[in-house]
């Protein structure tokens, strides 16, 4: 299973609308779930203050979570099936949009 999300192709990811930083850090938490922010940081060599608006922004788009343990949040990531659902209203966003634009 943990080769499936080695092998994802960050391409899709970023044509759902992911940032190449969201994209490494929601990658990174599937295969290393319940990670602090600084863990993270550490080992995506991305910057921990923006770390904390990429994981804001993933967990908007319902693809990452977190849990509070002693006082620390741990972050993990949905699993990929969860994409299926933003692929979906990625879709009927964009039919509603075709029907709006065949109206006018």
């Amino acid at each position: 299973m943990r080769v499936y999300f080695l092998c994802m192709n960050t391409k899709i990811l970023e044509e759902l609308g992911l940032t190449p930083a969201e994209v490494k850090t929601y990658l990174y938490l599937l295969t290393r779930p319940q990670t602090t922010a600084t863990k993270i940081a550490l080992e995506t060599k991305l910057n921990r203050s923006n770390l904390y608006s990429i994981l804001d922004s993933l967990m908007g788009k319902n693809l990452v979570s977190f849990i509070i343990i002693k006082k620390a949040r741990y972050y993990s990531a949905y699993k990929p099936g969860v994409l299926k659902t933003v692929i979906e209203q990625r879709i009927d966003d964009f039919q509603h949009k075709k029907q709006e634009s065949v109206l006018n």
